[in-house]
């Protein structure tokens, strides 16, 4: 078994494979944890090593020594801390099933704890998982990539601009402006990806994130005493875990997760006190405000992830084996 074939974490397989693909390319690239600044990272700064690198392995086409680029330059950030976040299947059909308008500042990704990180999917939406890159210019022009993993071998770029937005939204909207050439179909399935990605890089700003460090990879963690000492092994990865106690809370009062029956609707009448009090589960969401303020340079968005709740849960009991998640019954 080959050394590429026995690593058995994702993004450590994809460091190994482009190692392997293209020797000494880290050094080429010449990125350090000193190049660091305000938790983001200056993609201009390396073009020098990328023009060694694509002389030594003679890559002519702009377009394949751009996703190069940015391929190696992801991936050489990431591998400097190697941190990963795994998000629970159960949160993340929460995430995909939100009806979300994504209206909050963009400040809010200033809160990403490290200015690369993998997220594991493992599947969801056709992914495997995403890397996060936030990224600034000399002027502080700034900006995020998420690329999209959808093997061990492929990633799809995207590249977001934040400067100028006012809410996310404005950076998506923005996004498929200048994709304009994308086929329906595929923006469908990028804007569902994107949904669910986006998601997660907000749960793991969120002030009441539940993340705990995996108890498997803490035994094997080892950091390296230094940069220099880096060798990509399974011991230097940093893992966490994302919403997974969270899940086998939200529907633990009625086993796995609800399958929604659209043929046992219930017509609802509001501001009716007459109304029964039925037993229901109050969707996820999200909430955002802002605390501090903007003259002592306190100021800050704080986001919180609502996790659903059951309601009149005691009324469970004597009604049917269904149960009605807002206006719809589950089972």
């Amino acid at each position: 078994m080959s050394k590429y074939e026995s690593t058995e974490i994702l993004p450590l397989n994809m460091v190994d494979f482009f190692d392997n693909y293209y020797p000494g390319c880290w050094d080429m690239i010449g990125f350090n944890l000193a190049d660091i600044k305000s938790n983001s990272v200056n993609y201009e700064h390396y073009r020098d090593g990328f023009k060694i690198l694509f002389d030594k392995y003679s890559i002519w086409d702009d377009q394949d020594k751009l996703a190069t680029s940015l391929m190696l330059f992801t991936i050489a950030v990431w591998r400097k801390n190697k941190q990963i976040f795994c998000f629970d299947e159960e949160i993340l059909k929460d995430f995909c099933n939100q009806e979300i308008n994504f209206d909050m500042s963009p400040e809010i990704f200033e809160q990403l704890p490290y200015p690369c990180i993998y997220i594991a999917v493992d599947g969801i939406s056709g992914l495997e998982g995403f890397w996060v890159v936030k990224c600034s210019d000399d002027l502080g022009y700034k900006s995020l990539y998420i690329n999209f993993v959808v093997s061990d071998t492929f990633m799809s770029l995207n590249h977001f601009i934040v400067n100028g937005a006012t809410t996310i939204n404005d950076i998506i909207k923005k996004f498929f402006d200048d994709q304009r050439e994308i086929k329906t179909k595929k923006k469908k399935i990028i804007r569902e990806q994107l949904k669910m990605a986006l998601q997660c890089i907000l749960y793991i700003c969120a002030a009441n994130a539940e993340i705990e460090e995996d108890p498997i990879q803490k035994k094997r963690y080892r950091a390296p005493s230094s940069e220099q000492f880096i060798k990509d092994k399974v011991r230097e990865v940093k893992k966490w875990n994302c919403g997974k106690r969270e899940s086998k809370i939200i529907y633990s009062d009625f086993g796995s997760y609800p399958r929604i029956v659209t043929d046992m609707k219930e017509n609802h009448i509001r501001n009716v006190k007459s109304s029964p009090k039925r037993c229901h589960v109050r969707r996820s969401h999200w909430h955002h405000y802002w605390t501090g303020s903007s003259k002592d340079g306190t100021r800050k968005m704080e986001l919180r992830w609502i996790s659903a709740m059951t309601i009149h849960k005691e009324e469970y009991e004597e009604e049917s084996s269904n149960l009605r998640i807002n206006n719809v019954y589950v089972s």
